[in-house]
């Protein structure tokens, strides 16, 4: 069976109607955006819907929009097909949906700390001294050296984010971000200025990291429905207490979203699904010569694109067929044919199962199918099957249940 990966955008996604179709068509959505306005006391859905871009592009709103869109197509995603990814990770601020996705921190309290995010860094962004660019066409070795360079003391810059091979973000003070594009253009670097951006991913905002320490401390937290990539490690979270620590750090270290991208792709994961607007991560996988069938999900006729993702269910008949076959295939490693006689009577009972079924018209009922998994978890242990066959094969006929 394949496994996949949901990723959410960051900033810079944003676009005015991002959502409405989602919004439009599914109570989801419509109860996703409710719950932000609520919460934040803005109206979320008339700033996504209706607003002006440049309202929609400001830090303190751009924020809090571009996180309910992408929760409430993930919720979308959820209802409608049934889809559990087997990994999640956001870029930059999409790690927020990425953990609400995972359900370690609430959609509340999410935007409760963005919309104070949003409020520390405000000031940053509007005074024209701290900037991002995008470098393109220059390793992110090279780039690390021009910042070493130019930096100053009272004038930084630095890698924001390792994007891919030849594609980095730099962030900092203004004059030095400058300065750094300058270099990289000597270097053959393509520049693109991120607009009304600030020096996110920076040391500069280690006074927003110690105003956000409090809020963060008190922050709850449960588990985790599925692993959270951290944009801080390039790994998994480890617990849901490290969250706190990590979410802070997250202001003021770079994102390893190409480490992120290895991690997933030695773990095996097949598809990735980027869940919220645009789709820029898809774009970015490309950067990356990403092994990775891709999928995007930020309007709602995306959604039938990606039935091909949803779970295929056995019927009952067809559930007890497989009971049968793994009962009877499973290799035997038992020499003791009175000890195995335990096995044969646990399939005589599964076969009696399989008759009620097909005489009754493919009707399986609860009771029954909790009694066939049982019953051939007897066959396989009375067979000798190791505890990790076993698992295996329990596991593909209930993932299919």
């Amino acid at each position: 069976m394949k496994k996949s990966a949901f990723i959410f955008p960051g900033q810079g996604t944003q676009y005015v109607g991002m959502g409405k179709t989602l919004h439009d068509q599914f109570s989801s959505a419509r109860e996703t955006f409710e719950e932000a306005n609520d919460v934040t006391g803005i109206d979320i859905t008339k700033l996504c819907f209706e607003g002006s871009l440049l309202k929609l592009s400001q830090i303190d709103m751009a924020q809090l929009a571009i996180v309910t869109a992408s929760v409430a197509a993930y919720r979308v995603l959820k209802e409608e097909l049934e889809l559990e990814p087997d990994y999640v990770a956001g870029h930059s601020l999409g790690e927020y949906s990425a953990l609400v996705a995972s359900g370690v921190i609430s959609f509340k309290d999410a935007l409760k700390l963005l919309q104070l995010r949003g409020e520390l860094c405000f000031p940053y962004c509007n005074s024209g001294k701290g900037s991002m660019s995008i470098i393109d066409h220059v390793q992110s070795g090279l780039i690390e050296n021009i910042c070493s360079k130019v930096s100053s003391v009272g004038c930084q810059v630095s890698i924001a984010c390792y994007n891919a091979p030849l594609q980095t973000v730099i962030t900092g003070d203004a004059k030095a971000v400058m300065e750094a594009e300058d270099a990289a253009v000597m270097l053959g670097g393509g520049v693109t200025p991120l607009m009304m951006s600030g020096p996110f991913h920076s040391p500069i905002l280690q006074p927003v990291a110690n105003l956000m320490e409090r809020e963060l401390k008190d922050l709850k937290v449960s588990n985790f429905s599925f692993p959270v990539m951290s944009n801080v490690t390039g790994l998994p979270y480890t617990t849901p207490e490290s969250v706190r620590e990590l979410l802070l750090s997250h202001l003021t270290h770079p994102v390893k979203w190409m480490d992120i991208l290895h991690y997933l792709s030695i773990n095996n994961i097949d598809v990735m699904v980027e869940v919220g607007p645009q789709h820029i991560l898809t774009n970015l996988l490309k950067l990356n010569d990403a092994p990775f069938s891709t999928y995007s999900f930020g309007i709602a006729n995306e959604l039938p694109s990606l039935s091909a993702l949803k779970p295929k269910k056995y019927s009952d008949i067809e559930f007890m067929a497989q009971c049968l076959k793994a009962a009877v295939t499973t290799r035997n490693r038992n020499l003791d044919e009175s000890a195995f006689e335990s096995a044969i009577e646990a399939y005589t009972e599964l076969e009696q199962i399989d008759r009620e079924v097909n005489l009754h018209r493919n009707i399986l009922s609860n009771k029954q199918r909790e009694r066939a998994i049982q019953l051939l978890t007897q066959v396989l242990v009375n067979k000798q099957v190791p505890l990790n066959e076993r698992e295996m094969t329990l596991g593909k006929l209930l993932c299919q249940d």
